[in-house]
């Protein structure tokens, strides 16, 4: 059993389906072709909603509480990923061209909830996004639009857990939440 001197570096975020994951699989090959860099590991796939950052053990449940309310709350939609882009920093990744309100209120209640109860939480600008590539050497030119785009569906909410390692983080889901309320058949 862990102890309360255990940490977690934590994240929220939503895994894609199945059609939408070929589709990554696609773009990552064509980007790593222009411009080189690190693939993430198909599996590792994911769009972050909040990032945690470092909690305690004893903060883990109220982590947890967190998402579970928030996702009651939220209603399921998606994303549409059609574009392709090579950040300054070197992130390579899949990203839409709008993002819709009921993702931005997603992202906007984690943090607002995370920081609410003194946990840490993301400040900067939420910019949607699934990292394709880390290390990838930014162009002058931006990548050429995809031939096709993907629909991501936001119908969950993942808490996970990032383990650094040599080859790059490592990503294990904690929980899962299906977003929207709870009926119990009745």
């Amino acid at each position: 059993m862990p102890t309360d001197s255990a940490t977690y570096r934590l994240f929220f975020a939503v895994w894609p389906d199945a059609p939408c994951a070929r589709w990554l699989d696609e773009q990552v090959e064509h980007l790593h072709h222009e411009y080189g860099g690190r693939q993430t590991p198909p599996r590792q796939h994911h769009l972050t909603l909040a990032f945690v950052g470092e909690v305690s053990h004893s903060q883990l449940a109220i982590v947890e509480a967190i998402g579970r309310q928030i996702a009651a709350q939220a209603e399921p939609c998606r994303i549409k990923l059609d574009k392709l882009a090579v950040w300054p920093s070197g992130i390579g990744c899949a990203a839409p061209t709008r993002t819709p309100a009921r993702i931005r209120e997603l992202a906007c209640a984690l943090n607002s909830a995370l920081k609410t109860q003194g946990l840490p939480y993301e400040e900067r600008r939420f910019r949607p996004h699934v990292t394709l590539l880390r290390k990838a050497t930014p162009a002058a030119r931006a990548p050429a639009a995809p031939d096709s785009f993907a629909l991501l569906k936001i119908d969950h909410l993942s808490l996970v857990v990032s383990r650094l390692t040599r080859s790059g983080p490592l990503y294990q889901e904690l929980r899962r939440w299906q977003l929207g309320p709870v009926h119990d058949g009745s």
